[in-house]
Formats: structure tokens, C-alpha cells, sequence
């Protein structure tokens, strides 16, 4: 992700030293250029901080919107102007939107491989267990025989098997899970 960061910061310094350097008086392009390199830098951002998927995918969606953009432009023209492939910056740009495009795509590949083989807990965290002398820590009613709850040191172990816990016949299970057998069977 930090390599991807960097590429679309490279991009938007592209597009930021482009536009000073004439495509501001363009009318539509100019701002154009800006929004890239505004956006691009705001992207790379959120890209390094977060490292998440969201970012990374829509860093990949600039950079492939800025290359559609400039392979329409040099083609069919865009907003009155007609750019050309020999104009300045255009192979490097070219090359740095691709590679960012490829580094973005596989860190995203990654993290998604990563996410599916150890999965972050979604389900709500379990109340405490407090013992029935001190009462429960907040102001439900203590555990009926037969409810299931998760111990907090067995929450992130979801490979232990449900175990019996101290509190009238209540059963600990690891995954987040917490019901009534039927018949209050344990």
C-alpha cells in the first residue's frame, strides 16, 4: 500500500507541476488537472494511513480515470483540446499511473487474501461474566441456567470448545455466541 501511496502522489505531482506550467489558463482542463492533483495527494493519503481496501480501490479508479482521460483527450479530444502522446510527461505518466494501478491491485489482492484467512471479529463483543455476589456489572439480570455466553479471555479463540463457566449452569462459548438451549439443557 505505501508504494501505491506513492505512485498517486507521483501522478498528482504530475498533474500539479502540468498544471502550473500552463494548463491552468486551459479552460475545463486546467481545473481538471488541479482536481487530479488535489485529489490525488488527498487519496495517497488516506491510501498510507489506512491501508484499507476502499482507499486502495479508489486510487485504482484515479489512476485508470487518468489514463481514459488521457487516451481520450489525445484521440477524439476532450473539452475542445486535443493532447498528443509526445507532449511532456506522457510516457512517465503513462508508466507511473500503470505501475500504480498494478501495485494498488495486488496490495488489494493481498489484503482481501489476508482478510479470508484470519477474519476480524464481527460479531458484538459478549458481556463481562461477574461472579452473582457483586452482581452483574451493568443492570441485567444475571445468566439462567442453560445461556451460553463468552468468557472475555476465550473471545478471540475460536477453536476452544464451549466449556462450563461459574455462573448457575451457563456454558462459555469462544465465537461471540450467546442463546438458551432448549429445555435449559447445558
Amino acid at each position: 500500500m505505501v508504494a501505491g501511496a506513492a505512485l498517486l502522489a507521483w501522478s498528482a505531482g504530475i498533474h500539479l507541476d502540468l498544471w502550473r506550467a500552463g494548463f491552468e489558463s486551459i479552460p475545463t482542463i486546467g481545473w481538471l488537472f488541479l482536481m487530479q492533483a488535489v485529489g490525488g495527494f488527498a487519496v495517497a493519503l488516506v491510501v498510507l494511513v489506512s491501508r484499507r481496501l476502499l482507499p486502495a480501490l479508489a486510487g485504482v479508479a484515479m489512476l485508470a480515470s487518468t489514463i481514459g482521460g488521457l487516451v481520450w483527450s489525445v484521440e477524439w479530444g476532450l473539452f475542445g483540446f486535443k493532447d498528443s502522446f509526445e507532449a511532456p510527461f506522457v510516457g512517465e505518466s503513462l508508466t507511473v499511473e500503470a505501475a500504480g494501478i498494478a501495485v494498488l491491485c495486488a496490495a488489494s489482492v493481498l489484503r482481501l487474501r489476508d482478510a479470508r484467512k484470519d477474519p476480524a471479529p464481527t460479531r458484538r463483543a459478549a458481556r463481562p461474566v461477574t461472579n452473582s455476589l457483586s452482581g452483574p456489572a451493568d443492570s441485567r439480570p444475571p445468566l439462567a441456567c442453560g445461556d451460553v455466553e463468552v468468557c472475555p479471555s476465550l473471545r478471540d479463540q475460536a477453536s476452544l470448545p464451549a466449556t462450563p463457566c461459574s455462573r448457575r449452569g451457563a456454558r462459555v462459548l469462544p465465537d461471540g455466541v450467546r442463546g438458551t438451549r432448549p429445555n435449559g439443557m447445558a
